[in-house]
């Protein structure tokens, strides 16, 4: 981002550059910094953070920040929020479906919670 000069893009909202820059050319470097951080998502995380209903809006500083946001939470809080989750789980009628998503909500879990819970308090929650 920084080679295209883009980096205003990401930390700026729009409305603010307008003053400085020209109405059509904030919008085109606007779609070229979305489309620069669409096309480094992998389809997992691109259809986690770029709806079917946003294709065509170009507000690359909400990506950017929905992306941060995501990646960055890793607080006690959201430990605390995935233990209940893990404890309260209601299990599916599909047994392969449960055991996915069981498992992808504890890899979840330990990825927030690493070095703040004991191995132990995590092993307990496991056979819990």
């Amino acid at each position: 981002m920084s080679y295209l000069n883009l980096d205003n893009y990401l930390l700026k909202d729009l409305n603010k550059l307008l003053s400085t820059i020209a109405s059509s050319e904030r919008d085109l470097k606007a779609k070229q910094a979305t489309n620069i951080i669409q096309m480094h998502l992998d389809s997992e995380n691109s259809t986690r953070f770029v709806d079917d209903n946003d294709i065509g809006i170009f507000k690359p500083k909400e990506l950017w920040d929905t992306i941060c946001g995501y990646y960055t939470a890793k607080s006690m809080e959201n430990g605390a929020t995935l233990m209940r989750t893990l404890v309260t789980y209601n299990f599916a009628t599909s047994t392969s479906t449960t055991i996915n998503d069981f498992r992808s909500l504890f890899k979840m879990f330990v990825e927030v919670t690493k070095h703040k819970f004991e191995k132990k308090t995590i092993e307990g929650l496991m056979v819990y």
